[in-house]
C-alpha cells in the first residue's frame, strides 16, 4: 500500500516537473516571437531581435525544439546578418520536415548569402526550379503586387546566373526598393551601370509629375515604330504621339512612379485621366500594395477628370501606379487611356 502510494506521488511529482517545464519553454516561446516581431517592425531594433535569439535558445535549453523554433532562430540569424548560422537552422528543420519545399528554398538563399553558390543551385535542381522559373515567379510576384516575393525570385535568378544582372536590375530595384530592402539604395545606385533610372520625387509639402514622366512596369514587347517597351521604359517614349506632359497607355499593363513622402501624414493624391473614346476606359490606381480606386472612365467624350484620395502615408518611399484594364479596338477605333498629371500634396500630420 505504502509502496503504491509511494509510486503515485512520484509520478504526479514527474508530472508537475514535466508541465512546469513545458510552461516555462512555452513561456520562452512567446517572449520570442514577441521580440521577434518587435524587431521584424522596426528593422533598426537589434536589441529586440537579440533577446528573441536569448529566448528562443532558453526554450531549446530547457528541452523544447521544434520545427516551428528552428524557423525562428533562422529568421533571426538572418536579421542578425548571421547566415551561415540560419542556414544550419533550416537543415536541421527540413531533417524534421524533409518535403517542405519553402524550408528548402529558405536554406538555398541562406546559401547564397553565405556565399556558397554550389550549394545553394543544388537546391534548387533537387527542386526542379531554374532561373527562367525564377524570373517567372517574380513577374506574377509582381504583377499581384507582392514586392517582397517579387524581390526575392528576382534577386535568386540573379545569383544562380549572374549573366541575367543587366536584364533583371530594374525590376530588382523597384521591387527592393517597394518591400524597403536594406539594399535598396544600392540597388538603384547600381543602375546607372546599366543605363538604366528612375527617379524618386521629393514630397516635403506638393509634387506634380507629368503622365509622360511615369515608367511602365510590364513587359510589352518590341513595337514596330517604338522600340522595345518593357519594364523602366518612359510613357513618353512608348507612343508616337508627341505631347509636353500626356502619357498615353496604349497596351494593357501597369505603369508607376515613386515618391519619398518627407514625414508621416495624410498625404491628397490626385491624377488627372481622359474620358478616352470609345468608353468605358477601366483603371486602378494603387499606392504600394494597396488598391485605392477602381476607376471606370464612361463619358467617352475625350474630357479629363480628376480623381482625389487623401491617404495617410509613412515616412519614406512609396510607389504610385496605374493599371489600364481593358485595352481593345471597338468597331475599328483603338481604346487608350491617357494620363495627363499626378500630384501628391501632404495635407496634415
Amino acid at each position: 500500500m505504502v509502496r503504491s502510494q509511494l509510486l503515485s506521488t512520484s509520478c504526479i511529482l514527474l508530472f508537475c516537473v514535466l508541465n512546469a517545464s513545458t510552461i516555462v519553454s512555452r513561456l520562452y516561446i512567446n517572449l520570442g516571437n514577441i521580440f521577434l516581431l518587435d524587431g521584424q517592425l522596426r528593422p533598426g531594433e537589434n536589441d529586440s531581435v537579440e533577446l528573441a535569439r536569448q529566448m528562443f535558445n532558453l526554450s531549446v535549453e530547457s528541452g523544447y525544439e521544434t520545427l516551428d523554433i528552428l524557423i525562428r532562430q533562422a529568421e533571426i540569424a538572418y536579421l542578425q546578418g548571421d547566415y551561415a548560422a540560419a542556414a544550419e537552422s533550416y537543415k536541421r528543420a527540413l531533417n524534421l520536415s524533409p518535403t517542405s519545399r519553402w524550408i528548402r528554398e529558405e536554406l538555398a538563399d541562406m546559401y547564397g548569402l553565405s556565399k556558397k553558390p554550389q550549394q545553394e543551385k543544388a537546391e534548387w535542381i533537387y527542386l526542379g526550379i531554374s532561373p527562367e522559373k525564377m524570373i517567372k515567379n517574380g513577374d506574377d510576384a509582381l504583377h499581384m503586387h507582392m514586392y517582397g516575393d517579387a524581390y526575392k525570385w528576382f534577386t535568386r535568378a540573379i545569383r544562380f546566373n549572374p549573366g541575367l544582372q543587366k536584364s533583371l536590375a530594374f525590376r530588382q530595384a523597384i521591387t527592393g526598393a517597394i518591400s524597403r530592402h536594406k539594399d535598396a539604395d544600392e540597388l538603384i545606385t547600381n543602375l546607372r551601370d546599366y543605363g538604366q533610372s528612375f527617379k524618386i520625387y521629393p514630397v516635403s509639402e506638393r509634387v506634380t509629375v507629368a503622365g509622360q514622366e511615369l515608367f511602365w512596369l510590364s513587359e510589352i514587347g518590341d513595337i514596330p515604330g517604338i522600340g522595345l517597351v518593357t519594364y523602366g521604359t518612359a510613357l513618353g517614349n512608348s507612343s508616337s504621339r508627341m505631347t509636353q506632359r500626356i502619357g498615353y497607355m496604349l497596351w494593357n499593363g501597369e505603369v508607376g512612379m515613386f515618391f519619398n513622402a518627407a514625414t508621416e501624414g495624410w498625404y491628397d493624391i490626385s491624377v488627372n485621366l481622359q474620358h478616352s473614346s470609345p468608353p468605358p476606359v477601366l483603371m486602378q490606381l494603387r499606392i504600394d500594395e494597396t488598391l485605392i480606386d477602381n476607376i471606370d472612365l464612361q463619358k467617352g467624350d475625350n474630357s479629363w477628370e480628376v480623381f482625389s484620395h487623401l491617404i495617410m502615408l509613412q515616412k519614406g518611399i512609396h510607389m504610385l501606379h496605374i493599371e489600364f484594364k481593358n485595352d481593345n479596338v471597338i468597331d475599328g477605333k483603338n481604346r487608350d487611356a491617357a494620363i495627363e498629371w499626378i500630384t501628391i500634396q501632404r495635407e496634415s500630420d
